[in-house]
């Protein structure tokens, strides 16, 4: 139990998908019905996944905004520089070695504590640092709840709109808004997967629901 990992992968499943579920079941019973019971104009036909669905929306967006703050403004370290993502280590010829997973693993640290989190990560091998850093670390758990909502979304498209036609309008809308959102440091050479950053979200939404 002293070196018990806490946060994983299963655990980010869990999680995501109880916060995403109970949000809806709120919104269903509290919101929705009210809107969907509606005569509505064209205007608010092509919004009928979104306006009845408000109250999901504010978390999520609050939620986006939380890790975004935390990641690039939250100043952990005196060494280290605010919004480094990066492995540490060797990276950038060792400038930032002791920076491992930026904000994300100083947010790990501090409420899980070192003995605690993922002691194996390949970063160690590659970038030669020590810093143990968990991928599946508790920053993340927000972003992989925004990307479960957006597969809800997709699945909302789904069954609101009858025609095949909106449907595949309103994917391809939010295919496009999500890869808009995709910055160009997405293909950077020090682009790292396992800090699961807004960038790769983003991409990956934009893949599932352009194929959904």
């Amino acid at each position: 139990m002293e070196n018990l990992r806490i946060p994983g992968v299963l655990q980010r499943f869990s999680i995501s998908y109880l916060v995403v579920s109970t949000l809806h079941l709120i919104s269903i019973v509290k919101f929705a019905n009210h809107f969907l019971n509606l005569h509505t104009s064209t205007y608010t036909y092509h919004c009928s996944d979104l306006l009845p669905y408000w109250f999901e929306w504010i978390w999520i967006i609050i939620m986006s905004l939380t890790y975004i703050v935390v990641t690039l403004c939250w100043k952990y370290s005196d060494t280290c520089p605010v919004g480094y993502q990066g492995p540490g280590g060797l990276h950038l010829e060792s400038k930032y070695f002791n920076c491992t997973g930026g904000a994300a693993r100083a947010l790990d640290i501090l409420v899980f504590g070192t003995n605690h989190i993922y002691k194996y990560n390949s970063v160690k091998k590659i970038y030669h640092n020590s810093l143990d850093h968990d991928p599946e670390g508790l920053l993340g758990f927000l972003t992989s709840i925004v990307l479960t909502f957006f597969g809800l979304q997709a699945g909302k498209i789904f069954v609101i709109y009858k025609s095949d036609k909106h449907k595949i309008i309103h994917w391809l809308g939010w295919a496009i808004l999500t890869r808009k959102l995709t910055c160009n440091q997405m293909f950077d050479h020090s682009f790292n997967l396992q800090s699961f950053i807004v960038q790769f979200f983003c991409s990956v939404t934009h893949f599932c629901v352009n194929t959904f």
